[in-house]
């Protein structure tokens, strides 16, 4: 089972691929277990996780998993992540061996 962060990587990268960046964008997390590998429970986390680093907002819960939007700082990290996968990002690890 990956760590919360490797998961919120995960999600991350998922959310902003379907949304394009787009902040305005609402994306249902559990129509991305798929594209990211990520259990019910391991998305859960990490959805929150991201959260409650202001990466996402949720804007409903529909059954167990949140309809979310990035954030700009969400944008910030996964694209900083995306240009330097081998450094940390102030939220998220080194993505080189997640992505």
């Amino acid at each position: 089972m990956p760590s919360v962060q490797e998961s919120a990587v995960r999600l991350l990268k998922a959310i902003y691929d379907t949304s394009q960046g787009d902040m305005t964008e609402l994306v249902q997390v559990s129509d991305l277990l798929a594209t990211t590998g990520l259990q019910e429970q391991a998305a859960r986390a990490a959805a929150s996780y991201l959260r409650g680093k202001g990466l996402l907002t949720d804007h409903q819960i529909i059954g167990a998993l949140p309809l979310v939007s990035l954030t700009a700082r969400g944008v910030d990290e996964i694209e900083e992540a995306i240009r330097h996968p081998n450094r940390p990002t102030h939220y998220l690890p080194a993505v080189i061996n997640i992505l």
